[in-house]
């Protein structure tokens, strides 16, 4: 979808996560927590390339203010080497995987 619409991803992802920061920020957030993907990792299509922007901006800003801006990257295929499937399997079944 974004693909076919860079712009809507852009304003999404990016702006999105800056309306989002300055929520944060107003509100005095102790953290702050941006869920991105893996395919930020090394960008070839517009969701990675805008989820990567995003990441920057909170790298950014980081430590300039009272809230601790953090990304965390989640693996959006399952199985795939950065999926958390494999992470909560094992901390549900209690087993290494």
């Amino acid at each position: 979808m974004q693909e076919h619409h860079p712009h809507e991803a852009f304003h999404t992802n990016v702006l999105g996560t800056r309306n989002v920061v300055e929520a944060a920020l107003n509100n005095e957030s102790d953290r702050f927590v941006l869920v991105s993907t893996d395919k930020a990792v090394r960008p070839s299509n517009v969701m990675g390339a805008t989820k990567r922007v995003a990441e920057m901006f909170i790298e950014g800003i980081n430590g300039m203010h009272h809230t601790r801006f953090m990304a965390v990257r989640f693996g959006n295929v399952l199985g795939s080497s950065g999926s958390v499937i494999h992470c909560f399997r094992s901390r549900l079944l209690g087993v290494a995987l």
